[in-house]
């Protein structure tokens, strides 16, 4: 299983983890899936890097979760009273 996690540090940084669970049947497999899973983190962080720069040329943007998110930010919003 992996695990990627955004948290957000200020308005236009954040923290990014990322976690790989698995039962790898030798160590080469190991290194070479945990060195593949690297440039995936390259990859990520260049798509929230462009998201960020999107953002602060359209600041004046509505912006809104995606729809697989709904669950989750209705969520908080109800913990923070939030409507």
């Amino acid at each position: 299983f992996a695990h990627h996690l955004i948290t957000p540090e200020t308005a236009k940084t954040s923290h990014y983890y990322q976690g790989i669970a698995h039962q790898f049947p030798n160590q080469e497999l190991a290194e070479t899936t945990l060195s593949w899973g690297k440039s995936v983190i390259g990859e990520d962080i260049w798509a929230i890097e462009c998201q960020q720069e999107s953002i602060d040329l359209y600041s004046d943007s509505p912006v809104s979760p995606a729809g697989l998110d709904d669950a989750v930010v209705t969520k908080v919003h109800e913990m923070l009273g939030i409507e």
